[in-house]
């Protein structure tokens, strides 16, 4: 695995749409904003900020740095009605277990790069504060058992899982079926199903989404209210009832994953704004885990635009689901 110095300040992009067709059977996937369906090498770099403030080869990041402290990060207004400071969202006072962490964070020409570079400058400063560690790889591939030994939490930042080749599904499935570790894919993690790629991963599909198919998505965004259905559970710890996402794409499933998985939140499909007829019928799960797997997982849908790291309710769900996810149960 090749490691290159990693430049700290995110890159402020307008985030473009994900993906293509609609209604039951949605057209396979194109460009120009959408989802690829080619499953390409894009390599192994990695950039790694540890519990020293180390970045990289290069230069440093922790109790010095400012990484995150500078500015709004993305090109609009606040992601929510409330805002903070990248660097502050989600702050507790409850020292957080070590954890290390691999990030898939994929880079080329997917459209979740804004997302990524907004989001590694945050994850960097919030590992060198919190005692923790983090590598950031573009491609999934290059996973293994003896790779997973060093890691405590795999965080699928924005890596579609039908790239995963067989050695990194079976060492994946390893890793959280024995419980040696924890998994947090955010909103690429469940863009699976015939729609988009003609790849199975049978174990990911029951494990993990709750057997279900992509089916569409809101290309032109909308603003909605998402509803924690268990406030009591950790990853929710200091995050409101409801709060609102001013920009995210909605998918939608081929079913409801509610029979199949534990159901952590949901979006209310009557609060789109604008209104979309691109819905779920009513019950709309987007955040959920399963608790038949040893190993703690946990998926979150809202993960698209580089405005969530300003949204002071969706950073700490992040934090906190970083902290549950990478702590054993």
């Amino acid at each position: 695995m090749k490691f290159r110095s990693m430049t700290l300040l995110a890159m402020v992009l307008a985030a473009a749409g994900c993906g293509s067709g609609s209604g039951a059977t949605p057209a396979p996937m194109v460009d120009s904003g959408s989802h690829d369906t080619t499953v390409a090498d894009m390599g192994s770099p990695s950039d790694v900020a540890g519990t020293g403030g180390t970045v990289g080869t290069g230069g440093t990041v922790g109790t010095g740095g400012t990484v995150g402290t500078g500015g709004a990060i993305g090109t609009g207004g606040a992601d929510a009605a409330a805002t903070t400071d990248a660097s502050d969202a989600g702050t507790t006072d409850a020292p957080l277990p070590k954890i290390n962490i691999l990030a898939i964070a994929e880079l080329g020409t997917d459209p979740h790069v804004p997302f990524v570079n907004a989001a590694k400058p945050w994850l960097m400063q919030f590992a060198a504060d919190n005692n923790m560690t983090i590598t950031f790889v573009e491609n999934g591939n290059g996973i293994t058992d003896a790779m997973l030994a060093n890691y405590n939490l795999i965080l699928q930042l924005n890596y579609r899982p039908f790239l995963f080749n067989a050695t990194a599904q079976a060492a994946i499935e390893k890793f959280l079926t024995s419980g040696k570790g924890g998994w947090l894919g955010l909103h690429h993690a469940a863009l699976y199903g015939s729609a988009v790629s003609n790849v199975t991963w049978p174990w990911y599909f029951t494990n993990i989404l709750g057997q279900i198919n992509y089916k569409d998505y809101i290309a032109t965004f909308a603003k909605a209210t998402v509803h924690v259905e268990e406030a009591a559970h950790p990853i929710f710890k200091g995050v409101p009832a409801t709060f609102d996402v001013a920009m995210e794409e909605w998918y939608t499933w081929d079913k409801n994953p509610r029979p199949n998985v534990h159901v952590l939140g949901n979006v209310d499909e009557n609060s789109y704004m604008p209104n979309s007829t691109i819905k779920m019928g009513g019950d709309h799960p987007v955040i959920w885990t399963n608790d038949n797997v040893k190993g703690k997982n946990l998926y979150i849908f809202m993960g698209h635009s580089p405005m969530l790291f300003q949204n002071t309710a969706w950073a700490t769900l992040f934090r906190n689901a970083i902290s549950w996810a990478g702590t054993p149960r």
